[in-house]
């Protein structure tokens, strides 16, 4: 431990804390701090506090009057609430002490593992006849090396979707790509017609648009992402 700060009645040892780094949303190990009566007479602890991404437990204010040269212990943990160097202060009142004693409390929190999922390209404009292509690409986030579920959902009736491989075992540092093939029935007719000859059709009747949504899942993490099918009406001869 480092020594105790010598102040006017309260001692707080050690003098700051510097926890390991920590995972989004996770709890530290506990770290001890002992809060000591330096004064000649007792003294009351009113309060203990840990402010920032830490949090306190004590058995300080329960054991007040505190004797000169007793001592009592707070139990602080680091919880971070999000990514990078996270600052606090553990904080004692007592009933001599004029300016609250307290002690700096310091972190690092990285993320909690995850992956990202994202679709390339975001829109595939086909001809009926032709199938569309999309890569998936799944990135590890914090040291991420857990397998992933994928699938098309809610796909239109009208196309097909087929993901190759359905399932990716990420290795915690590097991206996955997998492709992704959606085909359109071509039996489908498409819900806007027009007769030979009609110069009033509009590019929009042309084309049937679609928005497809992957999704990935590992465990209780699920990430979704979309991207624009536009479906081209196959040209058609002229007619003599």
């Amino acid at each position: 431990m480092v020594g105790a700060i010598r102040l006017a009645a309260a001692g707080i040892a050690p003098a700051g804390i510097v926890f390991a780094s920590q995972q989004v949303a996770s709890s530290s190990a506990p770290q001890e701090v002992t809060i000591s009566n330096q004064a000649h007479g007792p003294i009351t602890i009113r309060s203990v506090h840990a402010s920032g991404d830490f949090t306190e437990s004590d058995n300080c204010v329960s054991s007040a009057p505190l004797v000169a040269g007793a001592s009592c212990t707070a139990t602080v943990k680091f919880v971070p609430s999000s990514v990078g160097e996270r600052r606090g202060a553990l904080m004692v009142t007592d009933s001599f002490d004029t300016v609250s004693p307290a002690i700096t409390l310091l972190g690092t929190a990285v993320p909690a593992p995850d992956f990202s999922l994202s679709v390339n390209p975001a829109s595939a404009k086909i001809r009926r006849d032709h199938p569309a292509t999309y890569e998936l690409i799944l990135t590890p986030i914090g040291g991420f090396d857990q397998t992933v579920n994928l699938t098309c959902i809610g796909e239109p009736s009208v196309t097909t979707c087929s993901i190759s491989p359905r399932t990716v075992t990420l290795d915690g540092k590097n991206p996955s790509v997998v492709t992704v093939t959606v085909s359109f029935d071509r039996h489908d007719h498409f819900e806007s017609s027009r007769s030979d000859g009609d110069e009033g059709h509009s590019e929009e009747q042309e084309h049937r648009k679609f928005t497809l949504t992957f999704e990935g899942i590992a465990g209780n993490i699920t990430h979704n992402t979309q991207a624009r099918l536009i479906v081209e009406e196959s040209p058609r001869l002229d007619r003599d």
